[in-house]
């Protein structure tokens, strides 16, 4: 293995606001290309954090799955973990149509010849020399026959290849895998996520279960802050409760008769927020810059459904009132 461990303390591996007496394991830094990088604003949920930690230290090979709705930042929150930590990853977006075979091997014509290569699942256990974290993002929209074919390598077994002459590739210590998804593997219960399908219960057994919920409104207004730092603080927060009522209505969890068919994540309240600021001096007795951002950061996707658009602008106008104009 061409890593070597190192052990940090969370302050040192997460930040300041973290304690310096408790300490996870991680690695050196390294020229592997697979470590990702650390987003310099990013805010961890400690409970996630928390969670995180003791499932790298004491999962003994366990695989651990974050579900929760989109953009909640459930990739993210394993990209910055690898990347404190140091710690390669390997990631694979999952869709219907993919292959267990399409994880195991790469197959490119180079000069004429064909030259069949590692690709992510044997990589990541170690195949290379650098070990570390498999993450399936959208695991839940996978056929679950694909999904199946890791059993084995969960089971601590040996991935053998079948294309190219590649040999079988043992898990290194160090190797793990990860997941996302919008489920809870049990197929789409709020009727937005289309592709979604109920995972076979023998897959579904085998996971820690980490759910990740939309960033609390501290946490959105430092995001906010670091992001649109000239955007004001009033507009900001107001965005915010925006935000929130929006996922509310669409997780069904409002006092509103009729849920919203969309919602608003982080990423796209971050968006809201800086074509808010950009377009701020455009503004005219017609073009109100917080609705016009509005438009392209979400309500565009409403399109030909006027009904979901009063319903969100009702939301707007309710919080921002009339002091920055007609929403329209």
């Amino acid at each position: 293995m061409k890593l070597k461990h190192k052990t940090y303390s969370l302050a040192e591996a997460f930040g300041p606001g973290f304690p310096t007496g408790l300490s996870v394991t991680g690695y050196e830094p390294s020229n592997c290309r697979f470590v990702p990088r650390v987003e310099p604003d990013y805010r961890w949920d400690r409970t996630l954090l928390r969670d995180l930690v003791v499932w790298w230290e004491h999962g003994n090979g366990d695989p651990v799955y974050l579900f929760g709705p989109t953009g909640s930042g459930k990739s993210s929150a394993l990209r910055n973990f690898c990347g404190a930590l140091k710690i390669p990853m390997y990631e694979r977006t999952f869709h219907p149509q993919l292959e267990f075979d399409q994880l195991v091997s790469v197959v490119d014509l180079i000069d004429g010849s064909t030259i069949t290569s590692y690709s992510h699942l044997p990589l990541a256990m170690g195949a290379d020399g650098w070990p570390g974290l498999f993450v399936a993002n959208e695991i839940d929209r996978a056929d679950p026959g694909t999904v199946v074919g890791l059993n084995e390598i969960l089971q601590g077994q040996p991935l053998f290849m079948h294309l190219g002459g590649l040999d079988p590739v043992d898990p290194a210590p160090g190797f793990r895998i990860a997941m996302t998804g919008n489920s809870a593997m049990s197929g789409d219960m709020v009727g937005g996520y289309v592709s979604v399908r109920q995972q076979d219960m023998a897959f579904a057994d085998r996971p820690w279960f980490l759910k990740v919920a939309y960033p609390e409104p501290a946490v959105e207004e430092e995001i906010l802050s670091a992001a649109v730092p000239d955007l004001s603080a009033p507009v900001r927060t107001k965005m915010i409760e925006v935000a929130n009522d929006i996922r509310a209505a669409y997780m069904g969890t409002s006092t509103s008769d009729s849920a919203l068919p969309l919602t608003m994540s982080t990423r796209v309240l971050r968006r809201w927020a800086k074509l808010t600021h950009l377009f701020h001096g455009a503004r005219t007795a017609s073009l109100n810059p917080i609705g016009y951002a509005l438009d392209r950061a979400l309500l565009y996707r409403a399109e030909g459904q006027p009904e979901v658009r009063r319903a969100v602008l009702k939301l707007v106008q309710g919080k921002f009132g009339d002091a920055h104009g007609s929403f329209s």
